[in-house]
């Protein structure tokens, strides 16, 4: 990115760093140096909890001939909000070999089943 105002982007209070992080996504620390030149937000606690606990998977999985053979699923929250409809949970499913995609919103995790 380009400042078009370079003055105004390297001049900003140190406690309005937070906000603009939030902002943007809260990008990682080398994105947002780029977005944000000399910006430090220390230690953002939604970043830290947002941090994907897991290994990351090999990349590898078994070959499948029959839809539905193979079905991926990611649960993803609670949210902090509850949508209009008060779903806080939403559950993604990809079937391996025809690719179909879909989403599921839910109200609580009991729903997955």
């Amino acid at each position: 990115f380009e400042a078009i105002n370079p003055f105004s982007s390297y001049y900003m209070s140190s406690g309005e760093m937070p906000n603009w992080h939030a902002r943007l996504g809260h990008p990682n620390p080398k994105y947002q140096e780029i977005m944000l030149p000399k910006s430090d937000i220390g230690n953002c606690s939604i970043c830290k909890e947002r941090k994907l606990k897991a290994l990351p998977f090999s990349g590898e999985s078994k070959a499948v001939n029959q839809v539905l053979a193979a079905v991926h699923m990611d649960l993803v929250g609670p949210f902090p909000v509850k949508s209009h409809s008060k779903f806080v949970y939403f559950l993604t499913l990809i079937d391996q070999l025809s690719g179909f995609r879909t989403v599921k919103f839910l109200r609580n995790k009991a729903e997955t089943f």
